[in-house]
């Protein structure tokens, strides 16, 4: 079988495709996924096999603009289904299993779905979780879900945080100094609550890493763990496993609920096209039915 043409793709993973491609029966479904493939690993200048979500994750946000959603699903579709394969085989493969997890963390919204709102968790399953957590003593995901749920932060930005970009400005009020270009700087303001937490999370710690997330070996947070661990506490607590994306759908819901202007909204969670607001209308309808008084969320540890 024709071996993908790529100089960066491996001569392993070139077999390893040949082998899943083999369940095609039209040439024309095996030339596109070459055609992707090929083009994904050239733009990265990796292997496939050598693919983690910040790459992912580069890729798609670099494409948001110049490909329309439904191509951008086609592609997620592919690179998902391949992933999955190399995850049930990893074995034989030698590899570790972990290139699923590379996708799911993704940060990619296709502005033509509709969320549904069965699809999110409820406030008594993040309660539930939440207070699992607590009981567990890890502070660390608490926090990482509190900022998804509080500030509608990517899992990506909830990972990078550094003491760094924490600052309170001459009114008192607490924000988030994050750096998305060498001279643009994007400013989450934070709530008091939150405020608290990190400040209890920090209070204690001996370390010197810059790092708000840390594992168990005092190093930086990595991804992985933090799905990992989030997904973990869900099963645990016996809830149907949701991830911090749906913990900052569920925010930015609250935001539009509430009435916040869509400028506003789209500035703090740092998104340009506001036509992507639509996708909440019918998660916005289930909330009014809801019995919580949204505006007056307060988390504590």
């Amino acid at each position: 079988m024709e071996a993908l043409q790529s100089p960066y793709i491996s001569k392993e993973f070139s077999e390893i495709f040949n082998r899943y491609a083999e369940r095609f029966q039209k040439e024309r479904t095996k030339k596109e996924y070459r055609y992707v493939l090929t083009s994904l690993c050239n733009e990265l200048e990796c292997d496939f096999l050598d693919i983690t979500p910040g790459k992912i994750q580069e890729y798609f946000e670099k494409h948001q603009s110049d490909l329309d959603a439904k191509t951008l699903k086609y592609q997620l579709r592919i690179f998902q289904a391949l992933a999955k394969y190399l995850d049930e085989h990893a074995k034989e493969l030698k590899r570790e299993a972990h290139y699923l997890s590379c996708f799911l963390s993704l940060d990619f919204e296709a502005p033509d779905v509709m969320i549904e709102p069965r699809e999110l968790p409820s406030f008594v399953e993040v309660d539930r979780v939440l207070s699992h957590l607590k009981a567990q003593g890890d502070m660390a995901v608490f926090l990482a879900a509190v900022l998804a749920l509080r500030c509608s932060l990517t899992i990506h930005e909830v990972v990078a945080l550094k003491q760094e970009m924490f600052f309170q400005d001459r009114n008192g009020n607490y924000g988030l100094r994050m750096k998305i270009s060498p001279v643009n700087d994007r400013f989450v303001k934070l709530p008091e609550d939150v405020v608290e937490l990190v400040r209890l999370h920090t209070k204690n710690r001996r370390t010197d890493s810059p790092y708000l997330l840390l594992n168990r070996h005092q190093k930086a947070m990595s991804i992985r763990t933090l799905q990992m661990k989030l997904r973990q506490a869900c099963v645990e607590c016996k809830v149907r496993p949701f991830s911090m994306n749906d913990l900052r759908v569920l925010s930015t819901a609250m935001m539009i609920k509430e009435g916040a202007p869509p400028d506003k909204i789209a500035e703090y969670i740092h998104i340009k096209n506001k036509d992507w607001f639509f996708r909440y209308d019918r998660v916005v309808e289930e909330l009014d039915d809801a019995a919580v008084d949204y505006s007056h969320l307060k988390i504590v540890w």
